[in-house]
């Protein structure tokens, strides 16, 4: 895998690894085959395309889209975490400022999205136990639901 600590200019196109700690200063596209774990930041959006998958531990300024691949949330994003289809999954600890869709019934996600919502309100260690227990809860009965 390459790890990047500086800054890229311009959009990226992923279709192997790459750990990211430094700055994208574009579009971040993960295509098949394509793993990002981002670290640092980027500064527009990233996407996931059906077969790549990516995790964020640092920020997303933009938006995240999952087209159909695995998207992990445990950082931050600015915009919108919109799964298309696929499987996303935004921990309790994440900060997502925009909203959350889904046009497919993704449980998984719908209840830490709902989770790290309520655990963001209360803040601190017991927001973060509060939010993965409603998080758990909410993301069985939509599956129940589903």
């Amino acid at each position: 895998m390459q790890s990047e600590h500086g800054r890229i200019d311009g959009d990226i196109e992923l279709n192997s690894g790459l750990s990211l700690y430094g700055m994208a200063c574009g579009d971040i596209v993960v295509k098949s085959g394509g793993l990002l774990l981002l670290y640092g930041m980027c500064t527009k959006n990233v996407v996931i395309q059906p077969g790549g998958a990516a995790k964020i531990y640092g920020m997303v300024k933009g938006d995240t889209l999952n087209q159909g691949g695995v998207l992990e949330v445990h950082g931050a994003v600015h915009g919108q975490v919109i799964t298309e289809s696929g499987n996303s999954v935004i921990s309790p600890s994440a900060s997502v400022r925009g909203s959350t869709q889904s046009s497919r019934g993704n449980s998984q996600a719908i209840g830490l999205i709902g989770g790290a919502t309520l655990g963001a309100a209360l803040g601190g260690p017991v927001g973060a136990v509060v939010g993965g227990v409603i998080g758990a809860i909410l993301g069985n009965e939509s599956k129940e639901r589903g």
